[in-house]
């Protein structure tokens, strides 16, 4: 079964980045988005399974005045460079 999220236009992006439309570049900006609804936030997947706070969606929920602080489950592929 697919479900869709229903999101904001392009014109409405709340900042220069968007999860969306605009991701900045961070280390899992390609990676597999997924809604948690259950936190209300949007995570990126990583290679080994791993939900990451995405830093736009952080970032946005901040500017909106929602909780942002990010904290998740964390193998450190939000953070590492790929060479590393």
């Amino acid at each position: 079964m697919t479900l869709f999220l229903r999101t904001h236009g392009p014109d409405e992006c709340s900042g220069p980045f968007c999860v969306i439309h605009n991701p900045s570049d961070h280390p899992l900006n390609d990676a597999p988005l997924h809604w948690r609804a259950d936190k209300g936030v949007m995570e990126r997947i990583c290679p080994h399974g791993i939900g990451h706070d995405d830093p736009d969606d952080i970032a946005h929920r901040a500017r909106v005045g929602r909780e942002s602080s990010g904290v998740h489950g964390c193998d450190g592929c939000c953070w590492k460079e790929e060479n590393e």
